[in-house]
């Protein structure tokens, strides 16, 4: 959430949220309870008629993914379905919800039960089917299957194809919400955890979403952001978040070019890691509380500081070139600082911890107090 990141190019994912909308529409578009036996051909027929020959009855042969939900679904009167399939539609083009601020989903019930039941099936549908096995390729009329790995891929490429605000290249190699490793790659497999950054349990409609789906590392997806949701939940470091005009998006609104990383003496009198709004209004603010609550950023950012695991990728770069006649006073320090700071903004986001380095760095050029202490530092990594 805080680095910019390119769409993944997926044609597959769309095509199966294409039959995922066709699933919907059979079951929520007709009132039925027909015996299985005679609602199979039908189903099948639907699926033929749209130009996907093999999807109905490989979504028949998933009993607790699809049929069961869908008969339940069926059965209910069209008249307590209406509008939903509309409102899938329509907050499946997450960027026109941005632009709006809000979903249209919203505007239905929480406990209506065909909301729930349509929520059920494309839930199952990331849970049991994308996360699981996937999607046969001849299903999807594609010449390749789709699964979990496939959209890591996707993402991966996409990432690899990234270029900077003057079009030169720039690969994401990090985390984009922490800034810390990237996937790992091991037995032409990827290792990372597939975020849905609005919770599958709370927008189960947007369980599929390619622009729903992020790559995280596991402290960011398991240990901090895990199910919160800074739209809905009821938490004071939220309250001034009501819509998605007050929110972040890894993809269509990323924090990198609206926030500030700094670091500050504090009351203690230590330095400390400090996230700011670039702009100081409270819409701003808003989301910089979003992106704080979700990901914990500060706090983690400034205990890389305090624990000191800056350290090292600072005092690499400043020791390049100062063992020859290992002379270390201020001036020198504020020279390899400057080249320092270049470096590491040369390369943010192509290595891991460069955002809060560039920010010690920052900081240590302009800190006499600072200065003092990291000479006497350096003169002895240099002696060693």
């Amino acid at each position: 959430m805080y680095h910019p990141i390119n769409l993944p190019d997926c044609p597959a994912l769309n095509t199966f949220n294409e039959l995922i909308r066709l699933l919907l529409a059979f079951g929520l578009e007709q009132t039925s309870s027909q015996p299985e036996t005679e609602m199979e051909p039908l189903f099948e027929q639907y699926f033929t008629h749209h130009g996907f020959s093999e999807a109905g009855s490989w979504f028949w042969g998933k009993p607790v993914a699809v049929r069961q939900p869908l008969l339940k679904l069926l059965a209910l009167p069209v008249a307590e379905k209406v509008g939903i399939l509309a409102a899938f539609a329509a907050d499946i083009d997450l960027a026109g919800r941005f632009a709006d601020g809000r979903f249209q989903v919203s505007d239905f019930p929480a406990d209506d039960a065909a909301l729930a039941l349509a929520g059920e099936i494309v839930q199952n549908c990331y849970t049991r089917i994308l996360a699981a096995d996937g999607v046969p390729a001849k299903v999807l009329g594609m010449d390749a299957p789709l699964d979990r790995q496939a959209v890591l891929r996707a993402y991966l490429d996409a990432q690899n194809r990234r270029r900077d605000a003057n079009g030169n290249s720039s690969p994401l190699k990090v985390c984009p919400g922490c800034d810390s490793r990237p996937p790992s790659v091991s037995d032409n497999k990827i290792h990372e955890d597939l975020d849905h950054f609005f919770p599958k349990s709370r927008y189960p409609l947007l369980a599929v979403h390619l622009l729903n789906l992020t790559p995280l590392c596991k402290d960011c997806n398991q240990t901090y952001k895990g199910s919160k949701d800074a739209i809905a939940d009821n938490d004071a470091q939220v309250t001034d978040v009501h819509c998605l005009h007050d929110i972040f998006h890894p993809y269509l609104r990323p924090a990198q070019p609206e926030v500030a990383v700094n670091v500050c003496r504090l009351a203690d009198g230590q330095p400390h890691i400090v996230v700011e709004p670039r702009q100081n209004d409270a819409q701003q603010t808003a989301r910089l509380h979003s992106l704080l609550y979700t990901l914990n950023v500060n706090g983690r950012w400034d205990g890389d500081l305090i624990e000191e695991r800056l350290r090292p990728k600072l005092e690499m770069l400043l020791l390049h070139g100062w063992q020859d006649d290992g002379q270390v006073d201020e001036e020198k320090l504020r020279d390899g600082l400057a080249t320092a700071v270049a470096t590491l903004n040369r390369f943010i986001g192509r290595e891991p911890g460069n955002v809060t380095a560039l920010a010690y760095a920052r900081w240590l050029a302009g800190d006499g107090q600072g200065q003092r202490e990291w000479v006497q530092v350096m003169r002895t990594a240099v002696m060693r």
